[in-house]
């Protein structure tokens, strides 16, 4: 990828994520105070962070999306979720794609594979930049226990996403963003969903003992 000139890993300090950010083309777009939100939500994990990048210039997210909205957000939280937002839909787009790639015969186990790949990288950017973004903890148990059989690890991300949930509900309720509180009104059904995902993946593991 012509963007990481320098191995985005080498970088070690926020000064360092700045002055690579400033150095790229679509990135040195946005404002300082878009860059260090966005560092401060990856700085601790390097390896995730190097995956949101990959995935946001593999799709010109930045250009496409981070760009315009900044001209219309100013709510740096706000911007973030929508953010998040676009990186769940990527993340969807190719979830569909391996489902039809899926159908096909005979299998193209390299194609599978990147759209696995990017897919589940798309929602754990999102998550990274939202950590109550609890519909991409359901998409990402769907992806192991659904997709891949692995119902072990389904199961793990089903129990991943109830437990934000209650860390979400034990947030005082003058301290919630916007977009939580939205979040708290569709709490029941969303539940159900990981719920009855537990209970498909307990039973697909039980039958294949």
């Amino acid at each position: 990828m012509g963007i990481l000139k320098k191995p985005f890993y080498k970088n070690k300090t926020k000064e360092e994520f700045k002055s690579w950010f400033m150095r790229h083309n679509y990135w040195n777009k946005l404002d300082n105070v878009v860059i260090e939100a966005i560092i401060d939500k990856f700085i601790d994990d390097k390896l995730a962070f190097e995956a949101f990048i990959d995935v946001s210039e593999n799709c010109n997210l930045i250009q496409n999306n981070y760009i315009p909205l900044r001209e219309i957000i100013h709510d740096i939280n706000l911007l973030l979720y929508q953010f998040s937002l676009t990186l769940y839909n990527n993340g969807c787009s190719f979830r569909d794609r391996l489902i039809e790639e899926i159908k096909k015969v005979p299998l193209n186990q390299k194609e599978l594979a990147v759209l696995l790949k990017d897919s589940q990288l798309s929602y754990e950017s999102c998550i990274k930049l939202t950590e109550f973004f609890i519909s991409a903890y359901y998409q990402i148990a769907f992806l192991r226990g659904g997709i891949l059989e692995k119902y072990d690890q389904g199961i793990d991300w089903c129990r991943k996403g109830l437990k934000k949930f209650d860390e979400l509900r034990a947030i005082p309720k003058d301290e919630l963003k916007h977009t939580e509180k939205a979040t708290l009104e569709e709490i029941e059904p969303i539940i159900k969903l990981f719920n009855d995902a537990i209970i498909e993946y307990e039973k697909e593991l039980k039958s294949s003992a």
